[in-house]
């Protein structure tokens, strides 16, 4: 029962913390925004000029995706980013002394990060809809689930990227990467190769499209594909984390657990 009070006021702290950075840094804040909006607007508005007619015809699904990438993309981060900047300002050792231990502590943290994220990708598709033109049917007792469920496997990559910044301190190079092969793998469609359904996010911002599109209710989508969808997550999350508690054991065994 303790633990469970120490987490909830740990997520508590977490969440009131980065809503505090996000107001006192609210610049870099609407930075991040405008960064995805003016690319999704290059893309979208340019296009336009180009081949109005291709544009037009997956407008749904560019909305869709850019949606889901704006979420994928900070709750893939924030492991890697809040481990990298914990040992940069030297607490990162300390966290790992806590109650909870430290992989609870990157949970909570990065459960925090993945609400932070779907608000920022709730504005994000706020401002395409008003601009592109877009009509898509937002039901939030549907796509909250599904988006839960597509960035989950995410998640789990975020774990394995932070275990390796745990033990190898610098994999800027490969996190940048893997930002844009988010983006490839919400434009794979399950219809083409059934295969890549077990792919993250490929299922799920297929879904999703699906019913922003189509205005289709969770309850009406096909029960083998949110099995699917649910296994996927599930097993991408558990595979992370324990990546992340090998590395960690290894980063501590080399004594460079707190290093930079």
């Amino acid at each position: 029962m303790g633990d469970v009070r120490t987490a909830v006021l740990f997520a508590r702290a977490s969440l009131v913390k980065s809503l505090t950075v996000m107001k006192r840094y609210h610049v870099n804040t609407l930075g991040r925004i405008l960064t995805i909006y003016m690319f999704f607007a290059v893309m979208v508005f340019g296009g336009r000029a180009v081949a109005p007619n291709l544009i037009n015809d997956s407008l749904t699904g560019i909305v869709v995706g850019f949606f889901i990438w704006t979420i994928a993309v900070g709750s893939y981060s924030s492991v890697a980013s809040d481990l990298s900047r914990e040992a940069q300002w030297g607490t990162l050792e300390l966290l790992s002394m806590s109650p909870v231990g430290l992989g609870s502590v990157m949970v909570i943290k990065s459960l925090v990060n993945m609400f932070i994220s779907f608000v920022f990708g709730f504005v994000v598709l706020v401002l395409m809809l008003l601009t592109s033109g877009a009509q898509i049917s937002v039901d939030l007792v549907s796509v909250v689930p599904l988006a839960v469920l597509s960035v989950l496997p995410v998640l789990g990559i975020g774990f394995f990227m932070g275990g390796l910044a745990l033990l190898y301190k610098r994999v800027s190079s490969i996190f940048n990467i893997m930002q844009f092969a988010l983006l490839a793998l919400i434009a794979l469609s399950p219809e083409v190769n059934p295969l890549v359904k077990y792919l993250p996010l490929t299922l799920g911002s297929n879904l999703i499209t699906r019913v922003m599109e189509h205005g289709t209710s969770i309850t009406a989508l096909p029960v083998s594909s949110l099995v699917t969808l649910c296994v996927v997550a599930g097993a991408y999350l558990a595979v992370g984390y324990l990546a992340f508690s090998y590395f960690q054991t290894k980063a501590r065994q080399r004594g460079v657990l707190g290093h930079y």
